[in-house]
């Protein structure tokens, strides 16, 4: 969601964990957004990865402007732990009295496609 579009009283809220990701790396960025289409189709694809990225480094400049948190997902395991890691956070902070969450592990990211 874009945080433009959402009201001040949502992205406040006590349960929001409002976080963007993004891929530092401009070519990791094309390989991975390459690599959920057949070889025979990279060409077109690759022509839409301009405006792809456009639309990326603007949800990350205004993540910077409104003080939000980003994560680089280049390294999509670290990212996951990352973001589970947060989201226990901010579940001991919402129920104290429930402060028994384990500490994340590490993300096995190969049970995902990267």
């Amino acid at each position: 969601m874009v945080q433009r579009f959402l009201s001040e009283e949502v992205t406040r809220h006590p349960s929001v964990l409002y976080v963007t990701l993004e891929v530092k790396d401009k070519q990791k960025h094309l390989d991975r957004y390459l690599s959920y289409y057949p070889e025979d189709e990279w060409e077109e694809r690759r022509e839409h990865f301009v405006a792809i990225r456009k639309i990326h480094d603007y949800l990350v400049e205004t993540a910077k402007s409104a003080n939000h948190l980003i994560i680089d997902s280049t390294k999509l395991g670290e990212a996951v732990t990352q973001l589970y890691s947060l989201s226990l956070k901010k579940l001991e902070g919402l129920f104290p009295e429930y402060n028994k969450f384990t500490k994340s592990e590490p993300f096995d990211e190969s049970i995902i496609h990267s």
